[in-house]
């Protein structure tokens, strides 16, 4: 039936055909490229991606796939195990065994595993090669393996296309034109341009500014035409008139970016004779003052692996220049090590690298208390952090002259070397949890590689747990530098405290749990499940939900004839038949006007609920309208991969197979042959290194049914009952999923699923970043004796957090990482296999306290295939700091070809990262004004950025501020930005109430950088007026983090300090620099400033969004603008010829699309026009009367303007360039080192803006 679904109904049906009772939607999807999210259902003649929803009571036989992994629970009573063996998973089709590779309508898992790694590994170099734009597969292709190849190719930002016909058609993968613009006007005739209107208060100030300060000759030429100027020198150079060229030349180069003076390093001078007097004194407090509170912890110190290692490491440190220790978790190498070096010699001073803040403080604190430093004696106080020990990081210090062991985090550390290159201050630096690859370790790696042949009295110490042993080894030995050939590193390897832990793959996971029935797999493939009747739906219900009799209750009073209640809203239902209804459009909240459904609070409790789950369901759809259909897919991972079609799956799915789970009475078993914790968890299943050839037909049938890319919680499920039936005790288990969609799936199927739903017995906890912290805490804590605690946990706690209760995990293999990609230019989010090394964390967390099991729920197979180990985080982000810090310290003074050059630098890391990346950083740079162009030295612009902690952009958004007048304003956003969301992940129940409150808190400016402001002067406001209290339930009512806030407040202040220490006024004080704090045209400019080219536009009609290289994209569903009724959410109401615009701090690529997120709606474009990009042209219009002219910006965002007001646009912009520069160059100055004409341009750009902001086209 392809697309279209049939329903039996009597109701409407729309893109298919209805009859009967219910009524059925479908459609077909055509790869629209105005919408994003059609790529999840692209559509080509080797395949069919269909999207289809049926609703209603009754039979409905569709094409619109189930998300794998997405599918109900089959609820199988686990007592009848043994007689009976549970139905095979649902597979695509309702009717009919699953499709094979090959087969028409088969899905695109369906490929073999092996042929999936194969084709990805083919694409991935394909990608990688700059010789080839274009590469071609053979045609004996399936269909199947060309739809596979087609999806892959999508999701690698490249294009494919299949030609041919019958046995000939292959594919052709091609790459894309990043150099291709396409215009926002879309290449229309010059008369249909856009006008550009900035209102009659702005034309005015534009001609009382050039009648006070008339423009010159060139700035005359350059208004009427770009290039005039130059010509007319050029023709009179030719005539003789030598000089006129280089005035002219002078006078266009007046505006742009200028080098920054390199400024003097001064030498610390270090007094070794204090130093060690006062470590004698620290040595003798706590062995003779404190002797026995010291022996207590001596004892304790001792029992650690790595203490027995003590004399070994301090002879090996002193006389070899780089030591790498290699223990596992529970060794004690963070406290221990370094304690070691501090004890043994009087004139050391110890800097050591903790990749976290928390780490760094936390393990400073451990260490002080084991010095003695935290206990007073004989009326004393204690010297505390700070003294002997301390610690520095961003925005927290306890340092002092007497410290010798200082705790840091490796950003501060590179801080350290712009005042001290030779970090002269100190003998040794340690660098622990090196395995992390965090992008400021491996600069600090590549800097300190470098420095050690100059400063042979330099001691290198490399700590990890789990370590690229032989990668670092030979980072050192195969460098061309002779000084590590004479002193090659030497490694200490220590084992740990953990207990062993026993692992199953999916091979193994599907045998022991009989997720399939291989020989009934087998005899399905000649028939076809039968469709069911209304009366067998009506009983699958009913079984489902555990209702015998619904008849019986039709007596009661209406408030009292609810008998089943909707998982997701809560909503009361006569009968499981109004709940199959209702389940098709449930939206997650309550909708008192929905006149079919019986809104009742009473016996709530005795009331059950529906015993499945909807992946969909935290997403708020309004069904009826397209829009919403087509705006609120897949976003990043805080609302993340939301499934627009997950309503089929409901349809879809084979009721006569589910078994309602039985109450817990019956599941409850003899504790006989459980395991207990201690010894073997003993199975019968096979584990060899070569798959048997049942496992191997295990994996078979199940890769046919499911796509394993995708997460099965159906047999996630199946897992922890096995758990749950074959061990007692209260062992914890800890689920790894991809992020918090997952997680949110997962929770609402275990909270409806029996034994799970029972509070007294099971505990279940969600952990992710974005929940808040007193949530987080809540998984550390043991449950009260009785209870399972069930943790469903994203990669957070591979490494952040140890719960020391796990005894079992499950580990799904998938993480949604953040990378980035060098041929997209741009941040992607996606999920993706982890790395082994990753793999083996996660197993070691259910080896902390006594042995363990993991679960893989992915094959052994697909383990050998995943990375090694996780990349370096310099092949994961974006470069511009990095590059900046290059030249900030004089590292790369070379220029971009040159062997001292910032590419040949960063080529000298571990693990090199691409060279794209390094490209694409330095261009970026050299448009934002940050480096020149040839030799890639810093601007006085860029010098500026490179002291401050922003990503460039948001930097210079605060330079323009000074300018602008706003600085309090978009200092406050700048830090916003550069820190994560104070808005907390809500409960799915809560979604609207939380979109609302955010909504409210952006008083309706369609900018979320307004939005956090407002948040942050409301927390200020607060904290004056109601106390911590009030502060605190305001954040609750409002889903917001108040430890977030916090942050950001104290982000404040080190900004503050840093535009100080540049000689900027500090943006939190009243002056010239903030005299239009309060205008909102002003903020948007100082934005637009800093983002650009950060723009996306589009048009009336239009969805979604283009960008400066035509990518199409969409609001990121986090954002304030992503929110159901923002103008921004759904289709654009501008007037027709207009073009609507929006600036984003970010834009990430999901699975299928782009999103933007950090989005500002800008109602005119003059801000562009005034402040961004490269080259403002001006052009006749070649109109009749020759009244109208062509800007046009950076050959992208083009419009038509009246001659006289665009040749005043075009004067005032080269003078704003001027006074730009000139105010970044003498920054304690201000705007009062600028000439008259320069103020006075200043004061006209306000004006200007804000009358074009009133005058901007109303939707």
């Amino acid at each position: 039936m392809g697309d279209n679904q049939r329903g039996q109904g009597d109701g409407r049906s729309r893109g298919g055909r209805g009859r009967g009772r219910g009524r059925s939607i479908g459609r077909r999807r055509k790869n629209n490229p105005d919408n994003p999210s059609s790529s999840s259902s692209h559509q080509n003649s080797d395949g069919d991606f269909s999207a289809g929803r049926s609703r209603g009571r009754g039979r409905g036989r569709g094409g619109g796939r189930i998300p794998s992994g997405r599918n109900l629970p089959r609820n199988e009573s686990h007592s009848q195990a043994a007689a009976k063996k549970p139905p095979p998973p649902p597979s695509s089709k309702l009717s009919g065994p699953p499709k094979k590779n090959g087969e028409k309508g088969a899905e695109a898992h369906t490929v073999s595993e092996l042929e999936r790694i194969k084709f990805t590994k083919i694409l991935m170099n394909f990608r990688e090669d700059d010789d080839r734009d274009k590469m071609e597969f053979s045609s004996d292709l399936t269909n199947t393996e060309r739809k596979f190849i087609h999806l892959l190719a999508s999701q690698l930002g490249l294009t494919s296309k299949s030609t041919g016909k019958g046995d000939d058609r292959h594919i052709i993968v091609s790459k894309r034109n990043e150099n291709k613009k396409k215009t926002t006007t879309g290449g229309i005739d010059h008369e249909e341009l856009p006008v550009l209107n900035i209102g009659r208060g702005g034309m005015d100030a534009l001609s009382k500014h050039l009648c006070r300060f008339p423009p010159t000759h060139t700035e005359d030429m350059e208004s009427r035409e770009t290039g005039a100027s130059l010509l007319e020198a050029m023709q009179q150079h030719q005539s003789n008139n030598i000089h006129r060229l280089a005035e002219t030349l002078q006078e266009l180069n007046a505006g742009t970016p200028r080098e920054a003076a390199k400024a003097e390093v001064k030498v610390k001078h270090v007094d070794l004779q204090r130093r060690i007097a006062r470590h004698g004194y620290y040595q003798q407090r706590k062995t003779q003052q404190l002797a026995r509170e010291y022996q207590v912890i001596t004892n304790n110190r001792a029992k650690l692996p790595v203490f027995a290692r003590q004399d070994d490491i301090v002879a090996t440190v002193a006389t070899t220049p780089v030591t790498i220790i290699q223990a596992d978790t529970g060794a004690g190498k963070s406290t221990q090590c370094p304690q070691f070096l501090l004890d043994a010699n009087p004139e050391v001073n110890i800097a050591v690298t903790q990749p976290r803040r928390i780490s760094a403080i936390s393990i400073a604190e451990r260490v002080a208390q084991e010095q003695c430093l935290l206990s007073a004696q004989h009326g004393e106080s204690a010297p505390g952090v700070g003294s002997l020990v301390g610690y520095q990081v961003r925005l927290e210090t306890a340092i002092t002259k007497d410290t010798q062991l200082l705790f840091l985090t490796p950003g501060v550390l590179l801080r350290k070397l712009q005042s001290s290159p030779m970090l002269a201050e100190y003998t040794h630096i340690i660098i622990d949890e090196v395995h992390e690859r965090d992008k400021y370790t491996e600069f600090l790696l590549i800097r300190l590689r470098d420095l050690l042949p100059m400063r042979p009295d330099l001691r290198l110490i490399l700590m990890s747990a789990t370590i690229q042993t032989e990668v670092l080894m030979n980072y050192f030995t195969d460098c061309s530098d002779p000084f590590y050939s004479a002193n090659p590193p030497i490694m200490f390897s220590i084992e740990g405290r953990t207990f062993p832990v026993q692992e199953f793959f999916l091979e193994h996971v599907l045998e022991l749990t009989n997720y399939i029935d291989i020989e009934a797999m087998d005899e399905a493939e000649d028939g076809e499940v039968p469709p069911m009747s209304m009366d067998q739906l009506d009983a699958a219900l009913a079984k489902l939900v555990g209702i015998d009799d619904i008849q019986a209750k039709a007596a009661l009073p209406k408030e009292s004839q609810v008998t089943v209640r909707c998982a997701i809203c809560g909503k009361g239902f006569l009968d499981p038949a109004q709940l199959g209804e209702h389940i098709a459009t449930c939206t997650g909240f309550d909708d008192s006007d929905a006149g079919d459904v019986i809104v009742s609070d009473q016996g709530l409790e005795e009331i059950p609920t529906a015993n499945f789950s909807i992946p969909g369901m935290y997403k708020f759809l309004d069904v009826e309208s397209d829009d919403n259909l087509s705006n609120n897919d897949e976003n990043l991972e805080e609302y993340e991969d939301y499934d627009i079609d997950a309503i089929q799956e409901v349809v879809d799915y084979p009721f006569q197979d589910v078994f309602k789970y039985p109450i817990v009475e019956e599941v409850e078993e003899a504790a006989l042959d459980k395991w207990d914790g201690v010894g073997e968890f003993e199975t019968d299943v096979v584990q060899e290194a070569e798959l048997s050839p049942k496992q191997e037909k295990y994996l078979q049938h199940y890769q046919a049914i499911h796509d394993d890319d995708q997460i099965d919680t159906t047999l996630l499920l199946e897992v922890l009952h096995f758990i749950n039936k074959s061990s007692v005790g209260e062992g914890a288990v800890l689920v790894f999923l991809p992020g918090w969609q997952e997680i949110s799936e997962v929770t609402i199927l275990l909270e409806s699923t029996a034994p799970f739903n029972n509070r007294s017995r099971f505990l279940i906890l969600p952990l992710h970043s974005g929940i808040p912290s007193s949530d987080q805490r809540k998984v550390l804590r043991r449950p009260p004796q009785g209870i399972r605690k069930i943790v469903l946990s994203t990669n957070i706690a591979e490494t952040s957090l140890t719960i020391d209760d796990v005894a079992f995990v499950v580990d799904t293999g998938r993480a949604k990482e953040k990378d980035y990609d060098p041929h997209l230019k741009t941040s992607t989010l996606q999920p993706t296999w982890i790395s082994q090394s990753s793999s083996k964390q996660r197993k070691g967390r259910a080896g902390r306290t006594k042995a363990g099991v993991c679960f893989h729920l992915f094959s052994s197979r697909r383990y050998l295939s995943m990375r090694p180990f996780v990349e370096s985080e310099l092949l994961r982000t974006p470069l511009e700091e990095m590059c900046l810090m290059s030249k900030k310290l004089n590292l790369a003074p070379g220029g971009p070809e040159d062997p001292d050059g910032i590419p040949a630098f960063l080529s000298k890391a571990m693990t090199p990262p691409h060279e794209k990346s390094v490209t694409n950083a330095l261009e970026l740079l050299v448009d934002l004004g940050a480096m020149l162009p040839e030799t890639n030295d810093l601007t006085t612009l860029g010098e500026c950025l490179s002291v401050l902690s922003l990503e460039p952009r948001v930097g210079k958004m605060v330079i323009w501020s000074y300018l602008l007048g706003c600085t309090r304003t978009a200092s406050q956003m700048a830090v916003a930005m550069s820190y994560k969301s104070p808005f907390v992940l809500p409960p799915a129940s809560m979604r609207r109430d939380a979109e609302i409150a955010q909504l409210k808190l952006s008083d309706y400016s369609e900018s979320d950088q307004v939005t956090v402001l407002n948040a942050i002067m409301k927390r200020d406001q607060l904290k004056k007026t109601s106390g911590e209290g009030g502060y605190r339930d305001w954040c609750r009512r409002n889903y917001l983090s108040p430890s977030t806030l916090q942050m950001i407040a104290d982000l404040r202040r080190n900004l503050s300090r840093e535009l100080s220490s540049l000689g900027y006024a500090d943006p939190m004080i009243n002056g010239h620099h903030n005299r239009h704090d309060k205008q909102h045209a002003l903020w948007q400019a100082a934005i637009a400033a800093g983002l650009y080219p950060n723009v996306a536009t589009r048009q009336l009609g239009d969805v979604n969004f283009s960008t400066m290289d035509n990518r199409k994209a969409k609001i990121h569903v986090s954002s304030v603008n992503a929110v159901r009724g923002q103008p921004l959410n759904s289709k654009c109401q501008i007037p027709d010829g207009e073009t609507e615009f929006v600036c984003y701090g970010d834009m990430v690529k999901g699975s299928h699309f782009f999103t933007l997120s950090q989005t500002t709606h800008l109602p005119s474009p003059l801000p562009l026009l005034l402040l961004c990009g490269t080259c403002l042209s001006i052009h006749p219009a070649n109109d009749e009367m020759g009244q109208y002219s062509i800007l046009n910006l950076d050959d992208w965002i083009i419009f038509q303007c009246r001659t006289d007001v665009a040749s005043s646009l075009v004067v005032l912009r080269k003078r704003l360039e001027s006074a730009f520069w000139n105010a970044v160059s003498d920054p304690r100055s201000g705007t009062k080192g600028l000439t008259s004409l320069e103020q006075d341009a200043i004061e006209t750009l306000g004006t200007v803006l804000k009358s074009a902001f009133k005058s901007a086209a109303v939707r």
